[in-house]
This record gives C-alpha cells, structure tokens and sequence, in this order.
C-alpha cells in the first residue's frame, strides 16, 4: 500500500507540474482582436514567455493538498454493497538545478472501506560527482540507494527539458477548451483537458502507470479542469489548482463515482534553494 502512495504521489507531482506549463503555454486570448496589445499577450506569445522564464529557473518550492475520494458499488447475486474509499493530504517539494538536488515529503490520511491510515513518505536526492544519492524514509526507517546521475531526471529538470523540445503546436492537441483573462497583474487560465491524452503526457514524462495497480484503460474518457495563476511580469506559474469531470463507470463487476478531487500547488519561490540531507537519513548509506 505505501508502495503505491508512494507512486501515486510521484504520479501527481509530474501530471499536475506538466500539466500547469501545458494549461500556460496553450493560453487563449478572450478576444483576438485585443491579443498582442500591451496589456495582454497573445497566446504565442505568452508560451514563449512562460518557455523563456521557466528554462532559467535555478530552483523551486513548492506546498500542495491533495483531496480525493470515491464512491464503490458492488453487485453480487442480487445483493448491492457499498463502500467509500479517499486520500487526502500534504505535500511540500523542492528541487535545485546546480547541484541536482530534489526533496518531497508527503504526509497523508487514508479511509479505505472504514479504515483510516496515515501515512508519511519523505525522499532526498542530491548530487554525488557522477551518481545520485537518494534517501527514502517510508515507515519511520530511512534507506539509501545510488542513482546514475544520466539517468536522473528531477522535478526542474523534466519540466526544463520538456519546454525546451516542445513547441506551441504540440501543446495545442491536449486542449479542448481553453481561455485567460488578464486581471491585477496576473494572467488566470482556465484550461479543459483530454484526461487520456494527460496520462499518455505523464507516461511519457516518466511516470509509470501500470504499477499503480489499476488498468487506466478502463476508465471511460474525463476532463481534467486546470486552473493556473500566472504572475504578469515574471511570466512563472504561481500557483495551480485541479478538478475532474468523470461520469460513474464500471470496472471489474463494480461502479465507481469520484465524488471528490483538489489537487492544489502554490509555488513559494522561484528562488535557488540549499538542500541538505539530515544526519539520520545519511546514517542509512554506512549500513
């Protein structure tokens, strides 16, 4: 089970961080006619500010809330049974380019069928000459692992190489209905997105799907609502925020309902920050 939250919050960082830069650079404009005024930026224009901005980004923090919850039922021999499962918690996530280095900590509850849980992960890893070290704490008990540095792809670094490669146009295909509005110096943008196509977006990012444990083609298709905050001088994402529109489906003999889903990110700092790993999670490399 920690395992699984474990991924599942990894799964949510890199949706959630990639889909933000998506909603940002796919803006569009109320009114063409106004776009590329003074006062606000047509919708290529804005990308290739946000493209700009975020590439010369040296570190990030981060603090974010997760609430969700779905409904089951289950039909078995004429007999409906009913149960209702849901996660909500806390996650703070920081991460520097010079050194590499990231930091996420998660501190969760979860009712599963009337059972509550809580449950907390906490992860390091930082630059070591051509590795990186990695520290995990799940359960109270730190553990250590050593990453090849080639194959280290963090938080800024993702988002970074991805903007990079990606143009206005392939950003476009993710979006069925798009719309910003500029007000008191920030651009809000409310972006209606192809919830399949988010998950290909994530896979592709890195995130592995199918070890969640659950078979993401089943379920019928959704819409992921995003709301991104966009500072109007800085062109950064200041902060993002997540909803589903997901009608009822079936899947292994049993109807699920979300009846549940916020998923909110505000970014503290743009700022260079100093990772430092403590002394109990770096006792666990001499074990």
């Amino acid at each position: 089970m920690k395992k699984n939250l474990k991924k599942l919050v990894s799964l949510v960082l890199v949706v959630v961080l990639a889909m933000s830069m998506a909603a940002c650079g796919s803006a569009k404009a109320e009114k063409d006619a106004n776009a590329g005024s003074a006062d606000q930026l047509s919708t290529e224009q804005l990308f290739e500010k946000i493209k700009t901005t975020s590439t010369d980004v040296d570190g990030i923090t981060m603090t974010g809330n997760v609430d969700l919850a779905l409904k089951i039922k289950i039909s078995s021999d004429g007999v409906d049974g009913k149960a209702e499962m849901g996660i909500s918690g806390a996650i703070e996530a920081k991460a520097s380019m010079e050194p590499k280095a990231s930091y996420m900590k998660g501190e969760f509850t979860a009712d599963l069928l009337g059972q509550k849980q809580e449950m907390e992960y906490e992860n390091y890893a930082v630059e070591n000459g051509d590795s990186m070290d990695v520290y995990t704490n799940e359960e109270g008990e730190w553990s250590y692992e050593e990453d090849d540095i080639s194959e280290y792809s963090g938080m800024l670094q993702g988002l970074q190489s991805s903007l990079k490669d990606v143009s206005f146009a392939d950003l476009k295909k993710y979006c069925t209905d798009i719309t910003s509005d500029l007000k008191k110096g920030n651009y809000t943008i409310v972006a209606k997105m192809d919830g399949k196509k988010l998950l290909d977006m994530a896979e592709e990012a890195g995130a592995d799907t199918s070890s969640l444990g659950m078979d993401f083609s089943s379920i019928p298709d959704f819409t992921v609502i995003i709301t991104v905050v966009v500072d109007a001088e800085k062109y950064l994402p200041q902060s993002m925020s997540v909803a589903l529109d997901m009608d009822k489906f079936e899947l292994q003999g049993a109807t699920y309902e979300l009846t549940k889903c916020s998923i909110e990110f505000t970014v503290d700092s743009y700022d260079a920050v100093t990772i430092t790993v403590p002394d109990e999670a770096l006792a666990a490399k001499d074990e």
